[in-house]
This record gives structure tokens, C-alpha cells and sequence, in this order.
């Protein structure tokens, strides 16, 4: 989409008579670039994803070039979408050229989770929600016989934010994790479930 101005005015002057008369002109922008490097995220140690999103130009003049930095991990950093299979917690930098020599960048951050199985229940069988979260959340899926369960919350940087012991459920399986009093940057964290010195990482997303 192209936005187009309209503009213009004319003055025409003689010796008895000064007249207006507007005339239209046409200036044909193209929109602002946009970069869009993809929302972040989590994956397990070991495992690969497609980096970027499905539009990760858009405005500007057609004809894009990319770059991705830093370029460790990647199969190709000028594919607007490359293969990353990281080792460590790593953000990208994607910088958008297009045909005008114009620029937008803009990053995504890839955490590694290290997706530590757990004896006493399925994987599959549990849910975090809601998921994006603002205040509170849960965790379904648990066993009655859980007697007793620990939660941390572990941000991107290794740190734990949250603790809580937990040593009864809900009717339904469940225990309510309260982010009450917190201040807490939005973006993926951390969901660490202990029980009886085996563990499961999940992850949640705070806004």
C-alpha cells in the first residue's frame, strides 16, 4: 500500500485582478519499512527452530535483504527465515535493507529450556493458564497423590523470581501460583515443577 498527497496552490496575478486556483500533485511514498524478527521463545536443548515470522518485511520498496547477528547457530543469517539450533539462551538482531537502501531492525530472544523429565506424572498431562498471564495462573494436570510440590519461576537470565512450596491441591488437581507484589519484565519464563528430587520445566508467558 502506497500513500498518496495531494497538494498545490497557485497564485495568478494582473494588474486588476489576483485569482487562486488550486492544482493537484501527485507524490507517490512508500509506506515505512517494517522489521519483524518474530515474537520470543523457548525451546528445548538440542532442538532447532525457523527464526522470524511470517512477514518479516513489510513497506519499504520490495527487493529486502536480511541480516541476522550474531550469525552463531544459524544455517545462513541473510535468509529472511534461517534454521537456529542454539546451545545457550542467544538474542538476534535482524536487520531489514530494502531496494532504497532503507533499514528497520528489530530482535527476538531464544531461551533453552532444559526439559528435565519427571517420574511422577506424564509431561503432556500438564497445563499452565492462563498462558499469556498477567496476575495469577495454574497448574492443572497433577496427581492426587502429589503430597507436596515446588514451583519456581526462573527468568531468562538463570535468576529465580518466585518460589513456592506447595502441600495440598485443589479438588481438581490443580495449585495457583500468585504473582501478586511482583514487578516482573514481560517476556518467557521459567515454570520449574519439583517433586521428590525429579523435575519438569514449562514455560509461561508474563505481559
Amino acid at each position: 500500500m502506497r500513500r498518496k498527497l495531494l497538494a498545490g496552490l497557485i497564485l495568478i496575478a494582473s494588474p486588476l485582478v489576483i485569482s487562486a486556483q488550486v492544482i493537484p500533485i501527485h507524490i507517490d511514498q512508500a509506506d515505512f519499512l517494517i522489521s519483524n524478527a518474530g515474537s520470543d521463545t523457548v525451546i528445548c536443548k538440542n532442538h532447532s527452530l525457523n527464526l522470524g515470522s511470517d512477514e518479516v518485511a513489510q513497506g519499504g520498496v520490495p527487493g529486502y535483504f536480511y541480516n541476522w547477528f550474531p550469525s552463531v547457530y544459524l544455517d545462513d543469517p541473510t535468509k529472511a527465515n534461517p534454521d537456529c539450533s542454539p546451545e545457550e539462551t542467544i538474542t538476534y538482531i535482524l536487520t531489514v535493507t530494502d531496494a532504497k537502501g532503507c533499514t528497520s531492525s528489530d530482535y527476538i530472544t531464544v531461551g533453552i529450556d532444559p526439559c528435565l523429565g519427571i517420574n511422577m506424572i506424564e509431561e503432556a498431562s500438564i497445563m499452565i493458564y492462563p498462558n499469556p498471564v498477567k496476575d495469577n495462573f495454574r497448574i492443572s494436570g497433577l496427581p492426587f497423590s502429589t503430597d507436596r510440590l515446588n514451583v519456581s519461576l526462573i527468568n531468562k537470565l538463570g535468576q529465580t523470581v518466585l518460589y513456592n512450596d506447595y502441600t495440598a491441591l485443589s479438588s481438581l488437581g490443580e495449585v495457583e501460583v500468585s504473582l501478586s507484589g511482583l514487578i516482573l519484565p514481560p517476556g518467557v519464563y521459567f515454570v520449574k515443577l519439583g517433586y521428590k528430587g525429579t523435575y519438569l520445566v514449562k514455560t509461561v508467558q508474563i505481559y
